[in-house]
């Protein structure tokens, strides 16, 4: 039920200051809460904001150092294994030819394979840059297998070698023999270079 309307000049001034202040008030409330937020709620929030990206940018840069952590550990791994792999052929790297060495170790492989050297003869030295080849010519009979096996066990003879002509025949009518002409080169360091890392030791 509505209040009646004011009947005197009074009551009608009082209504309208009544009104007044109530729109005042709520006028006052709205300016204090838009100070409040422009002086203390934007700002927070925008450092809040500012910390947020800071926290992405730390696990960008974490996510980054572990990736680059892992090529790191795996180059490591890598130069590791490349150097073992050049300590093992610098091991089998001579400054000399050891022909009758290599000789000795060839009859003894090619016994085990059940393959047969009928001969063998110096032919002659090669320059490989900083590396010479002293070669061998060898021949015999053997099996097919026992012509493979052979050859792969030269990958892990010793000294350093390198098989530079092979030539094969079939033998007999069954053709299950074969005569081979093998030309292998024993590399060594050149004397110069021999010489040079003498003197840098």
């Amino acid at each position: 039920m509505s209040s009646p309307a004011p009947t005197t000049r009074a009551e009608r001034q009082t209504r309208a200051v009544h009104t007044w202040w109530s729109v005042g008030g709520v006028l006052c409330v709205a300016v204090a809460a838009g100070a409040w937020y422009a002086l203390s709620l934007r700002p927070a929030t925008h450092e809040l904001d500012a910390t947020w990206q800071a926290v992405e940018r730390a696990y960008d840069y974490l996510s980054t150092e572990n990736s680059l952590r892992d090529r790191l550990e795996a180059a490591r791994a890598q130069r590791d294994q490349l150097a073992e792999q050049l300590a093992a052929s610098e091991a089998r790297l001579s400054t000399r030819s050891d022909e009758t060495g290599f000789l000795s170790w060839f009859s003894e492989a090619a016994a085990r394979c059940k393959l047969t050297v009928k001969d063998y003869r110096p032919a002659g030295a090669v320059a490989y840059g900083e590396y010479e080849g002293h070669a061998l010519q060898l021949t015999g009979s053997g099996s097919y297998d026992a012509i493979c096996l052979v050859l792969d066990d030269l990958r892990h003879c010793d000294q350093m070698n390198r098989v530079t002509n092979l030539v094969v025949a079939a033998e007999g009518a069954d053709r299950s023999q074969l005569s081979y002409a093998l030309r292998v080169e024993l590399v060594t360091t050149a004397d110069e270079v021999a010489a040079r890392r003498v003197e840098h030791r």
